[in-house]
């Protein structure tokens, strides 16, 4: 079959402009009151106590709970825990480390009726309660401090997210603040001085903790886009709305009551927020910064040239030294591109001496320790690129 009366056809579908084509509408099953009572839907309330027969053994209502359940199995409550089993319990649970000798020598000498109110008020009231309890947060909200995939490239101020969690926990801040800040923090800081409304900007690090779905094979624009809006949307749904929302990304979901439209609508929230840095250091912070930097780079710079000049003349022989692994015996070894290759990898191996491996050591530690110092001891920047705006 002849095919040019095909190619003004196809000619005729690529001229089609966009808005004149049809858009299909939205087709969504009807909610069913079934599907309201789904259990991240209800709000929590505050049960009945159960009576129990042993009345006694009651200290707080939460002990109902747990006593009620051991009854009707015909269990028995176990034995009250001795003082120093319970400071290490309260310790593990709300710091994540055991008292020291100290701590448990004092606490043992306090026979007061609140000694142990004493020592949880005491606990809760460290920066390592804020330490220990934000990891749980950051397990949530799938924190990491690099992108994952395979670049899995470095995300400098992760920890300012991580601290600002932290610190949360330690001053109690109310959950509903705690979350509108780290959903529009951006919103809540603009107009507003960037070092006064520092924490805003970086409560927004919830939009950046996700994996970055970014590959040697994935550049065009819009593809990186989307992913990036489905982090969005998968990371909200799942830590705060219990809902398993990213099924919806392509059809409505099998099991919740949540649609494709829904999943799009909630998409679209974050459809207008774009990445940015945002600068909250001073221009003498600024300086500062550069200054520090300049004086390490120059300590730097002679030990890269030591290293430089150890490995230089090595370097493209090491990067091949796989092939030293290929047995003689295999085809590939016999052919005439490789033998001039594992000729000079044997030459390498035959004549690089301890020492000059011991030097080109020594040279790379410390030059590894001053990279170290540049990026630990330099005045922070005030930049973080963890941040969301301009919805």
């Amino acid at each position: 079959m002849p095919r040019w009366p095909l190619r003004p056809l196809a000619l005729l579908f690529a001229c089609t402009p966009v808005h004149g084509q049809q858009v299909e509408p939205v087709s969504e099953k009807p909610l069913r009151p079934e599907d309201r009572t789904h259990w991240a839907f209800q709000p929590p309330r505050r049960p009945p106590v159960p009576t129990v027969r042993d009345g006694a053994w009651i200290r707080t209502p939460v002990d109902a709970f747990i006593l009620a359940r051991l009854e009707a199995a015909g269990q028995r409550p176990s034995p009250p825990a001795d003082k120093l089993t319970l400071l290490r319990r309260a310790y593990l649970d709300l710091v994540g480390l055991p008292p020291s000798p100290e701590e448990q020598d004092a606490f043992l000498a306090d026979s007061s009726p609140g000694a142990y109110e004493k020592a949880v008020d005491r606990l809760l009231s460290t920066p390592q309660y804020g330490e220990r309890w934000a990891q749980h947060w950051l397990d949530v909200v799938r924190f990491a401090e690099s992108n994952g995939y395979e670049a899995d490239g470095d995300r400098p101020h992760a920890w300012r997210y991580r601290d600002y969690v932290a610190a949360s926990f330690n001053a109690d801040k109310p959950y509903n603040r705690f979350l509108t800040e780290q959903l529009a923090g951006d919103e809540l800081a603009a107009g507003k001085d960037p070092r006064t409304a520092a924490d805003l900007w970086v409560a927004t690090g919830l939009h950046r903790c996700g994996p970055v779905h970014l590959i040697s094979g994935n550049v065009d624009p819009e593809p990186i886009r989307q992913e990036v809006l489905t982090e969005y949307a998968w990371g909200v749904s799942a830590a705060v709305l219990g809902l398993t929302i990213n099924c919806a990304r392509c059809h409505d979901h099998k099991f919740d009551p949540v649609s494709q439209a829904d999943y799009y609508r909630l998409q679209a929230f974050f459809a207008g927020a774009q990445f940015k840095e945002v600068e909250f250091a001073t221009p003498e912070e600024k300086q500062a910064y550069k200054d520090r930097v300049a004086a390490l780079t120059a300590k730097i710079g002679p030990l890269q040239a030591q290293v430089e000049a150890i490995d230089g003349p090595q370097t493209h022989d090491r990067c091949v030294i796989g092939f030293a692994k290929c047995s003689d015996e295999m085809p590939c070894a016999q052919h005439d591109l490789y033998k001039p290759i594992r000729q000079r990898i044997k030459d390498y191996l035959t004549t690089t001496t301890a020492a000059d491996l011991a030097a080109s050591l020594r040279a790379k530690q410390a030059w590894q320790r001053l990279r170290v110092a540049a990026g630990a001891s330099a005045p922070s920047t005030g930049t973080n690129e963890e941040v969301r705006t301009e919805r």
